[in-house]
């Protein structure tokens, strides 16, 4: 972090000791990129230099710009030194942490799903070849009983050969 900031934030804690406004101030002027509350502006020009710039110069904006990125940078550093997360970027993280729970419960009914129909699937299996079984020794059954009758049928018709004797006709 820069020197610069670090008188800034010097200068904003004696501040702060003086209300709850510039509490109030600050976030707001921070949250706007650093325009519209003229104490704070006076205090980031101070800080950074550009006191001492004339606002009409041509390279002051180009400074402004410059003195604006460098203490964002210098105060996201701060927050990750005390370990705390811009709202921001929380709130971007909590939407994508709700879309990811959504995903996951989405996913978890899934494998529900698919595990009930393959439970469902794998004890209906041995009925459905218990039945197909059944249905072939059925038909089995049934053409043998054809052939039996078919057999007798044929039996029938032949007359009976008895040894010494002959058919007619031979």
């Amino acid at each position: 972090m820069d020197r610069n900031f670090y008188e800034f934030w010097g200068q904003m804690f004696l501040n702060l000791a003086k209300g709850q406004k510039q509490i109030e101030d600050f976030r707001k002027w921070f949250g706007q990129g650093l325009m519209g509350y003229e104490s704070m502006n006076a205090m980031f020009r101070k800080a950074y230099g550009l006191d001492r710039i004339e606002e009409e110069s041509p390279d002051y904006a180009e400074i402004w710009k410059k003195s604006v990125e460098t203490f964002q940078k210098s105060f996201r550093e701060g927050l990750s030194l005390m370990e705390v997360v811009p709202k921001g970027e929380y709130e971007k993280l909590a939407q994508k942490c709700a879309a990811l729970e959504k995903t996951v419960a989405e996913q978890e009914e899934t494998i529900r799903t698919l595990k009930r129909l393959l439970t469902e699937e794998a004890s209906g299996a041995p009925a459905a070849a218990l039945e197909d079984l059944q249905g072939l020794l059925r038909d089995q059954q049934t053409q043998f009983q054809e052939l039996v009758k078919n057999m007798t049928l044929l039996f029938e018709k032949e007359p009976v050969v008895t040894r010494g004797t002959k058919k007619k006709g031979h």
